[in-house]
């Protein structure tokens, strides 16, 4: 290609330089997109806040008898008061409003080596928030109704999007699920738990599956599905050995995760 004049070649250069720059931008762009991107949707690692043992970190072993005043005086009293009124009364009187409002007036315990311990299981800013709310979102499997206030309130204030926090709690649950199942299987293989054909679904489902299918879209149809398989497993006089022993890791496993959701289940035995 000729150039016919130092104006045209002038030109063209300018309209490579501007390309390049923006391609630059662009590539900068994309960047900081991918970034944002993977901030708003957590980390691979997710697992749920192992939440007797931070409630032990911060002294408290049996919260039904813990009287909670003892740590008004350092939570704000703004948080006290928005956090207290998520179960519709006006004091802090669960363990994840408690650690709720802990978390969000920046309170750990005095002690490094405990203090190390809530600061493994829920890290600062948007990664905490993240395990915050996957603690309200289990407890909407468990049929709380304070927890749609308490999602509202924990995106407003880390300005974490809703999406953002149900992604983490669905993979959070997932793990902490396969984990606990794992630890009770001992290393058997995973078919372990395998579901016969025609109970619940035409699909052979894994037990640990159908309990992850509740905890992420607690409908009743699926907790329907939970109950059938329970029932399926301990069924009086009918089930196997084999069969009896799955049913006590199963009820082993439910009463680790929810002892609520154990007994509601249990009530529906046949």
């Amino acid at each position: 290609m000729r150039f016919k004049n130092a104006q045209q070649i002038n030109s063209v250069s300018s309209y490579c330089r501007l390309t390049r720059v923006l391609i630059i931008f662009m590539c900068l762009l994309m960047s900081l997109s991918y970034n944002i991107s993977a901030d708003d949707w957590g980390d691979s690692n997710a697992s749920c806040i192992d939440l007797a043992l931070v409630m032990r970190a911060y002294d408290i072993t049996d919260f039904s008898t813990f009287d909670s005043s003892a740590y008004i005086g350092m939570i704000k009293p703004d948080i006290a008061k928005t956090v207290g009124a998520f179960t519709n009364t006006p004091d802090i009187d669960t363990p994840e409003e408690l650690l709720t409002a802990l978390f969000y007036s920046s309170i750990l315990p005095s002690d490094n080596e405990k203090k190390e311990i809530v600061l493994q299981q829920i890290s600062q800013g948007s990664a905490g928030a993240r395990k915050i709310a996957a603690l309200w979102f289990k407890k909407g499997a468990d049929k709380s109704e304070s927890f749609e206030k308490a999602i509202i309130w924990i995106t407003a204030e880390s300005s974490v999007p809703r999406d953002s926090l149900f992604y983490f709690y669905r993979e959070a649950i997932s793990e902490t699920i396969s984990q606990k199942a794992s630890l009770l299987l001992k290393n058997a293989p995973y078919d372990y738990f395998t579901l016969p054909a025609g109970i619940a679904s035409p699909k052979k489902e894994h037990i640990v599956k159908v309990i992850t299918d509740y905890y992420i879209d607690p409908v009743s149809s699926k907790e329907q599905r939970l109950i059938d398989s329970v029932n399926y497993f301990g069924k009086k006089g009918a089930a196997k050995p084999a069969d009896m022993e799955r049913f006590r890791m199963l009820v082993t496993l439910l009463t680790e995760l929810s002892p609520d959701l154990k007994e509601r289940i249990e009530k529906n035995l046949k």
